[in-house]
């Protein structure tokens, strides 16, 4: 159940196009729609006897129905339910998850957030700084700092994303995991569900090519060539991109992927 203090800490921190508020209870948002859950584990005791026991459980969901060319809300929640340990975290989102292509789309309107949750003892939910920049590469986008979680609590990101044409896949985070006081099963846990993106009844028109910078992994490299020519191509030293979609680039032996 939500705690007064939940629901109205996080209406007061949340602009009207945020949704919200984030259950702290479950980590969830009402109205959403979410995968499965996904967790990892370690060894311990129970009493005299061996014990598995589960140490970070995360999800993610989005609002149901989503629409190309229209941006619209992921929500990533990770949390530890293990009473030993202490852990940090960093999330990621897939850009191209099971055919499901993503685009980071931040607007005044529709800002990426980010909440720390408590649900044990006490439930709450509290506004933290997200990272200064979103670092989009190698078809990840990397939503969070470092965060220090400790056992009862979790953390939450909203990231507005958008795909540009029609089409369905499974839209996918990773938590990445430190915890040094145990042993982990897998240090980096996936959790995904299922998007479909309707076409888009009055698409808009078609953007014009638009230059960007090297990525900063293939700047020391004299020579760096589009595997992708149909999406974006490398002139002057700069990526001119012809049409949204994964641009992969080579420099030697370095190939990065970037969606723009």
């Amino acid at each position: 159940m939500y705690t007064e203090f939940a629901v109205i800490a996080a209406l007061a921190l949340a602009p009207a196009t945020v949704p919200g508020p984030v259950n702290p209870e479950d980590g969830k948002i009402a109205g959403f729609t979410y995968g499965e859950e996904a967790s990892n584990t370690y060894p311990g005791w129970l009493g005299t006897f061996p014990w598995t026991w589960t140490f970070s459980m995360q999800h993610i969901g989005y609002p149901g129905s989503a629409m190309a060319g229209v941006p619209f809300y992921l929500h990533a929640n990770s949390s530890i339910v293990s009473p030993d340990a202490v852990g940090d975290l960093m999330v990621t989102i897939d850009e191209d998850a099971g055919g499901l292509p993503l685009r980071y789309a931040p607007s005044a309107d529709m800002p990426i957030k980010c909440y720390y949750t408590q649900f044990d003892t006490v439930m709450r939910v509290s506004e933290t700084p997200c990272r200064d920049s979103v670092v989009v590469e190698s078809g990840q986008i990397l939503v969070s700092k470092l965060e220090p979680i400790s056992p009862g609590f979790g953390f939450s990101v909203l990231i507005p994303v958008v795909t540009d044409a029609a089409t369905s896949g499974n839209a996918a985070m990773t938590a990445m995991w430190a915890a040094p006081q145990v042993r982990l099963s897998t240090a980096n846990v996936v959790a995904s569900v299922p998007v479909t993106v309707v076409a888009n009844p009055n698409p808009p028109p078609a953007s014009k090519p638009v230059t960007k910078p090297l990525p900063k992994k293939l700047r020391k490299y004299k020579k760096v060539k589009s595997l992708t020519p149909k999406v974006c191509k490398v002139k002057k030293r700069k990526v001119v991109v012809k049409k949204a979609g994964l641009c992969k680039l080579k420099g030697g032996k370095v190939v990065v992927k970037k969606r723009y």
